[in-house]
């Protein structure tokens, strides 16, 4: 669980700590987000989404450069606009591009992304800091009993990479070796921890064991159980909890193995409780499975709804956009009910904004892990306590702060949502309204140039 994200230089954030701890050794289970309309919600998810591509970048951008290629060759594409279409995706999986779309606009200065997390109830925090690459990058957390730098890797101002380890952290000189050789060859483009996933899939994931503290293995998983979803981009799709029951389906279509059909079958009783209980119109959700082979299936997600006064059967992808939101809401709230970490971007888009409430206020009892929400759904404030609740407040210079509701001076008795809206703490947009006559006269003048143009073919 992140106990703390502090951005520097990031995006829009000139200097900006967000605080989710509870208290000394516990973070909070649930955070809501609140801002107007460009505060940074979006940025702060994206800080949390250039955490977990750092982890993957050489895995990831080495896939992609082989789907690239293979492509290339089927196809035979050496330019045009296929070629640039490949090249174009090519780029939108290279960490550097992504370390650029990261800094600040306009700013010479190096950006800084710090997170703190919770392991086993102590406190980790990892440092990036980055120019056009990275230049520092630096782990703390539980050595053998006290707390100290597991490494330190950083450039001098000759551009060298300086690189120091806990005493303990290598337990063989041949993997040392192999990791060092490594660093040199990626570090700067790469984060140490991309080359340290990248290099348990060369080397083999036991060898690399044999050789390297299980503290690494620790963070490295810690960090790699949690998801981003974002309205813009969704990487993570419509999935069960893979790290709850060692199996990952997409819920509401896809093809399965034979072996795997009884975690389908859980799933539909999973989803038609969910469902019948959070709508009035629907009686029933099944998938029809469909044999395509000796050992495998397809599946589709149907609905049964009361439509008209008669029970009609609807393909799950004929429902309406905020129906299918709801389904993708869902299966990150499995991932929260058992340890997972999830950010996810305006959570309330397209949803209604009763039927979310009522999601979110059964869902919150039974959270172990971390979700952290950006949201513009005030209901929520009517249930949910003052230290679940954020709001990134903006000053007419531009800088940013991220502010608990607990700071404020509310009473048992009082009402965040109506206080929030009054703009008592701020984080509500402001104006003094839209001049809509000057607009209309703009666009009657122009309708009017238009008719004493001459057309031409």
């Amino acid at each position: 669980m992140f106990t703390y994200i502090r951005l520097k230089n990031f995006m829009s954030f000139c200097d900006i700590t967000f605080n989710f701890r509870k208290n000394a050794k516990t973070a909070k289970n649930f955070i809501a987000l609140y801002g107007e309309n460009g505060s940074g919600k979006s940025n702060f998810v994206k800080s949390i989404d250039f955490l977990c591509d750092s982890i993957r970048s050489i895995y990831d951008f080495e896939k992609m450069q082989r789907s690239v290629s293979q492509l290339q060759n089927k196809f035979a594409v050496d330019d045009g606009v296929v070629g640039n279409i490949l090249s174009s995706l090519s780029e939108q999986w290279d960490f550097q591009e992504k370390i650029n779309s990261c800094r600040m606009i306009d700013c010479d200065a190096p950006a800084e992304a710090e997170y703190g997390f919770l392991i086993n109830g102590q406190e980790w925090s990892y440092l990036l800091r980055f120019t056009d690459h990275i230049v520092e990058e630096k782990l703390y957390g539980m050595q053998d009993k006290v707390r100290g730098v597991l490494y330190h890797i950083s450039e001098n101002a000759d551009s060298e990479i300086k690189m120091s380890f806990w005493g303990r952290f290598f337990t063989s000189a041949d993997v040392r070796e192999e990791f060092e050789a490594e660093i040199r060859k990626y570090w700067g483009k790469h984060t140490f921890l991309s080359i340290f996933t990248n290099l348990q899939r060369k080397l083999n994931v036991s060898y690399v064991r044999t050789g390297v503290t299980e503290r690494i293995f620790q963070f490295s998983a810690t960090v790699n159980n949690r998801s981003v979803c974002q309205t813009m981009a969704q990487r993570n799709e419509q999935r069960i909890c893979s790290a709850i029951r060692n199996f990952s389906i997409h819920l509401d279509s896809g093809r399965i193995k034979e072996d795997s059909l009884p975690y389908l079958e859980r799933a539909e009783r999973i989803l038609n409780t969910f469902f019948t209980q959070s709508y009035a119109d629907i009686k029933n959700v099944e998938y029809e499975i469909t044999k395509i082979s000796e050992s495998k299936y397809e599946y589709q997600l149907y609905l049964d709804k009361m439509i008209a006064g008669k029970i009609r059967r609807i393909n799950f992808t004929r429902e309406s956009a905020g129906t299918q939101r709801v389904l993708d809401v869902f299966r990150i709230i499995l991932d929260v009910f058992f340890g997972g970490t999830v950010v996810y971007d305006e959570i309330d888009n397209g949803i209604h904004d009763l039927l979310l409430k009522n999601i979110i206020d059964c869902a919150r009892p039974y959270i172990t892990g971390q979700l952290i929400i950006t949201t513009h759904n005030t209901l929520l404030l009517e249930s949910i306590d003052k230290h679940s609740a954020y709001l990134i407040n903006v000053d007419y210079e531009g800088n940013k702060e991220a502010i608990c509701f607990d700071e404020y001076k509310i009473q048992g008795t009082d009402n965040m949502r109506i206080k929030y809206l009054k703009g008592l703490f701020g984080g509500t947009p402001y104006g003094d309204g839209v001049d809509y006559d000057e607009i209309i006269s703009e666009l009657k003048e122009a309708g009017e140039d238009g008719e004493n143009d001459e057309v031409t073919d």
